[in-house]
């Protein structure tokens, strides 16, 4: 196992799950949340503009920017989605614990249209990543409940 950290490192292949989960968690445990999507996407302000101005490599390097910022918050609880997770996979080396709030397939929503395409790829990616792997149904107080309970156990 890995050096326990001062903040927990979360992501789901259901962003609304993975992220909704990851906030009822900091607020149970007492600590602050962290959105990476929402830090990138306020950071970078006009990704666009960014994009058509400087291109994809300085947009790419202000992301990982974004990242390594964020993965030096203390006493936190960062929610990531898969694709900054796999972006970011240097920035993050070093925050422990790394949870994997892991749906089946099928409880993937409309929106996760690309992650339910890619599921067994990202799925292994994310397994072998993570320090511990949470089987959840859902994004309710049960799913809550059995992340604590499991982090409590094998942590």
């Amino acid at each position: 196992m890995k050096q326990m950290g001062t903040s927990i490192l979360v992501t789901c292949l259901s962003d609304a799950v993975g992220a909704h989960l990851a906030e009822e968690m900091s607020s149970l445990l007492g600590l602050f949340y962290a959105s990476c999507k929402d830090i990138v996407e306020y950071d970078l302000f006009d990704s666009k503009a960014i994009l058509k101005n400087c291109g994809l490599r300085y947009l790419k390097q202000r992301e990982k920017s974004a990242l390594k910022s964020v993965s030096q918050y203390e006493g936190a609880v960062i929610y990531v989605d898969y694709q900054l997770f796999k972006s970011g996979s240097v920035a993050f080396k070093n925050v422990h614990p790394c949870i994997y709030l892991r749906l089946p397939k099928q409880k993937l929503e409309k929106n996760d249209a690309l992650n339910k395409i890619a599921f067994e790829t990202r799925d292994k990616y994310l397994l072998e990543k993570s320090d511990l792997c949470v089987e959840i149904e859902g994004g309710g107080k049960k799913a809550l409940d059995k992340v604590l309970r499991e982090m409590k156990e094998k942590l």
